[in-house]
């Protein structure tokens, strides 16, 4: 607040266009007492707004949109990690590195899990990324062939959530068909 004489008397102002903050994904203009004002700029579907919050007192990062860059390793963490597997009995979905290549939409990634290695590929639409990829288990008489997709959405630079299909089936003495939905969360490493 800025203070001036009008008068003989003090009067208290608030000065308008004062400073800038992200607000969600957009830039907003903000008068020196703190109040939101009118929009400066909207950041593109594929971009977030890096940079001062409202309430970061003091703060020197000048609010700007900056597109993402998703390649490299992601943990990937799911919450809850043990499910029912339709009857079948209790699987946990194990910590997992996910590592990203992205080029443009085109994304194709990779993950250990256990011992086995899944490729994927997919896209990535805004903030939206798709990714589809199998793998087979074998162990004693079965053998389990697992369809896995993945759609999660960035909610910033550094994370993304959203959810991972297993679709499995399994042959051999006791064949049957599940589909496990995870809830996921990948943090940028």
């Amino acid at each position: 607040m800025d203070a001036y004489c009008d008068d003989g008397e003090c009067v208290t102002a608030c000065l308008p266009h004062d400073q800038t903050f992200c607000v969600g994904d957009d830039i907003y203009w903000y008068d020196s007492c703190g109040t939101q004002e009118s929009l400066l700029q909207g950041c593109d579907d594929d971009a977030f707004c890096k940079g001062c919050q409202p309430g970061d007192d003091p703060c020197g990062d000048t609010p700007t949109c900056v597109k993402g860059f998703f390649s490299g390793d992601w943990l990937v963490i799911a919450d809850p990690d043990t499910k029912d597997a339709c009857g079948f009995g209790t699987t946990t979905f194990f910590d997992q590195v996910l590592v990203l290549q992205v080029d443009e939409t085109q994304v194709t990634a990779s993950v250990d899990i256990l011992n086995f290695h899944v490729d994927y590929t997919g896209a990535l639409d805004g903030k939206k990324l798709t990714l589809n990829g199998s793998y087979t288990q074998e162990q004693a008489s079965l053998v389990i062939n697992h369809d896995e997709a993945y759609e999660v959405t960035f909610i910033s630079l550094t994370e993304f959530t959203g959810v991972l299909h297993d679709h499995f089936d399994v042959t051999g003495v006791f064949p049957m068909t599940c589909d496990l939905y995870w809830q996921v969360t990948g943090v940028k490493q």
